[in-house]
């Protein structure tokens, strides 16, 4: 599966960064998470969906400033992993706070 001229486009910028490239933003097109809810799961969302990753599952705003730096950091290790990877994987992600288990 290749980036379709829009989504060429559309990630242009990132795909000129060495670490990701075409071939590492064609994963990150084809990957899927799905989101548990927990606070801080929107501001994963909307990291997640900027870098192209299709994002399902109920979205809850962060309650606290620890929330939304634990929303970014879980974003960009999803993200990570995927381009290490070097395969689209369906991810489950940010259930509730640890401390809540």
């Amino acid at each position: 599966m290749g980036l379709s001229a829009e989504q060429k486009q559309r990630f242009l910028r990132p795909m000129l960064v060495r670490e990701i490239g075409p071939a590492g933003q064609v994963v990150l097109c084809a990957s899927e998470v799905e989101l548990e809810g927990a606070p801080g799961s929107a501001v994963a969302a909307l990291y997640l969906e900027r870098a192209g990753v299709r994002v399902n599952g109920p979205r809850q705003p962060a309650e606290s400033p620890d929330d939304v730096l634990r929303g970014a950091a879980l974003a960009l290790d999803l993200i990570k992993r995927e381009l290490a990877i070097g395969a689209p994987t369906d991810l489950r992600a940010l259930g509730p706070r640890d401390e809540e288990r």
